[in-house]
């Protein structure tokens, strides 16, 4: 059952660009002037970002899952900022009352 439910995980993340999206990430954090694309995989970064919130929730933690809800709309957020401007943008996430 591991194995399936890990295979049908995978699946899901092949499907919205997983990869492509941490290698966008990871290529932002590596080289400061690259902006994190607003599309990758032909489909909007904010569009990836709801189809990951729709995971099912067997396949995640609950924890995991109310805490990736919470930020999903700042992850968002961040399509077209460089690494600068994301931390600049995260501190003032952070600098927010919470409700």
């Amino acid at each position: 059952m591991l194995i399936n439910t890990k295979l049908r995980v995978q699946d899901v993340q092949q499907r919205i660009g997983g990869h492509q999206m941490l290698q966008a990430a990871l290529a932002m954090i590596q080289h400061h002037d690259v902006a994190l694309p607003a599309m990758i995989n032909e489909k909007l970064l904010a569009d990836s970002i709801a189809k990951i919130q729709k995971v099912p929730t067997r396949y995640n933690s609950p924890r995991l899952a109310a805490r990736f809800r919470e930020y999903a709309r700042h992850i968002a957020s961040f399509a077209g900022l460089t690494y600068a401007q994301l931390l600049l943008r995260l501190q003032g996430v952070a600098d927010r009352p919470h409700d």
